[in-house]
């Protein structure tokens, strides 16, 4: 009897990403596209702890990151560190809860989109506004 070691291979650990995206978009709750994200920062996402909520973002290509940029700006996140990035979307925490920005139509979990949703688009550089003292 021959013992194989168990092998990480890139299939399986592509497989659990794609998986662990699916169950989190299960289970997250869409957020206010009327609202900009920073003209109404304090109302964008609620005042809860450990829920997951999503939004999307126009995003032509994946190489077009002009909304991400702004919003990322407005969140004062650093928009260039590619941890929480996967297939043109974004995973971070806000508030104490768990937020999936996903670009349109460049991202394959786009497709989860509803129809008649228009994504966030902040075409102008954004700045968010003063937090009160």
């Amino acid at each position: 009897m021959t013992i194989v070691p168990f092998l990480y291979h890139k299939s399986i650990l592509k497989l659990n990403s794609v998986l662990f995206y699916i169950l989190c978009f299960r289970e997250a709750k869409l957020l206010n596209h009327s609202k900009s994200p920073c003209a109404n920062l304090k109302d964008f996402v609620p005042d809860t702890t450990g829920g997951t909520y999503l939004f999307y973002l126009r995003m032509d290509a994946p190489r077009d990151f002009t909304t991400w940029s702004n919003v990322a700006r407005c969140f004062r996140m650093w928009d260039l560190d590619p941890r929480g990035f996967h297939k043109s979307m974004w995973r971070f925490w806000i508030k104490k809860n768990h937020i999936l920005a996903i670009g349109c139509p460049a991202s394959v979990y786009c497709k989860a989109k509803p129809k008649d949703l228009k994504p966030i688009y902040l075409p102008n550089k954004e700045t968010r506004p003063k937090d009160p003292l």
